[in-house]
């Protein structure tokens, strides 16, 4: 081994570097961004306000540590699917933020959203029907597998990506097979 594999290692494992310390990610080595990318989404977690649902925090994507920045084209695509109560899912949301924070039980969870792409209009919480929509937020993938991909401008201020399965109760997903997963690359 190397003195740069011993390098890549320790950044990887700081969460820094190539992958930016996240798990079943890949990259590239050509491109000015560190792309392509990719990492599984947990279904059972979201940036969207829940309601007598155990769902937990959605983990951000740190755009700048893979070098992608505000002004870069990148097609957003979801592989694989989930698994819940009543049936199999493959829609994907997506939010631009300035940071990695989200709120506690407030409709507008992500503290820092910086809107892009298309409006996206979450369904209502599965219990209480109460409101989730976020107005920054876009459709990546929808469920009934038409729309797979979109292809988008990381805006300015955006440091972090949050991703969310299309779903009003979280808490019973699962990981389909293939797994649900997000892949960036350059547009």
């Amino acid at each position: 081994m190397g003195a740069d594999d011993t390098r890549r290692d320790l950044l990887v494992a700081v969460g820094v570097g190539v992958c930016g310390g996240l798990a079943g990610c890949v990259g590239g080595e050509d491109d000015a961004a560190d792309l392509p990318f990719e990492r599984e989404v947990d279904p059972s977690r979201t940036y969207l306000r829940t309601q007598s649902d155990d769902a937990g925090d959605a983990r951000s994507v740190d755009l700048s540590s893979l070098g992608v920045d505000p002004g870069l084209t990148v097609r957003l695509e979801r592989l694989g699917s989930f698994t819940g109560s009543s049936s199999d899912g493959t829609g994907m949301t997506g939010v631009f933020s300035g940071s990695s924070e989200l709120a506690a039980d407030v409709r507008e969870r992500v503290i820092d959203a910086v809107d892009a792409g298309e409006d996206y209009e979450t369904a209502a919480t599965f219990e209480g029907n109460a409101e989730t929509d976020v107005p920054e937020d876009f459709l990546i993938a929808d469920n009934e597998n038409e729309r797979t991909s979109t292809t988008v401008t990381v805006p300015e201020g955006a440091t972090h990506l949050f991703l969310a399965a299309v779903d009003n109760f979280y808490q019973d997903n699962e990981q389909g097979d293939p797994p649900f997963t997000l892949r960036i690359e350059s547009a």
